[in-house]
């Protein structure tokens, strides 16, 4: 019961790039234009896992079957 309470780590700029894949410097990029989510702690900046898992999937584009579509109405229907 008391690990519900114990708040998750936050993440480094170093630590969301080797997630992302990325340069440090593209993180501290995408920090000063407000592309990615962040927190200040003092003059650190820091990421919350949670919040770069949810931007992450705001940001996943999904795969449509090419052979189907909506049509007015609404309704899908595989194209011929």
């Amino acid at each position: 019961i008391m690990s519900a309470l114990i708040p998750a780590p936050l993440l480094k700029v170093g630590d969301v790039a080797q997630w992302l894949r990325l340069k440090e410097s593209t993180v501290r990029k995408w920090v000063c234009r407000g592309r990615i989510p962040y927190l200040k702690v003092g003059r650190t900046v820091c990421f919350q896992s949670k919040d770069i898992e949810e931007w992450l999937l705001q940001r996943t584009h999904r795969h449509l079957d090419a052979s189907f579509t909506v049509d007015g109405s609404g309704q899908t229907r595989r194209l011929r």
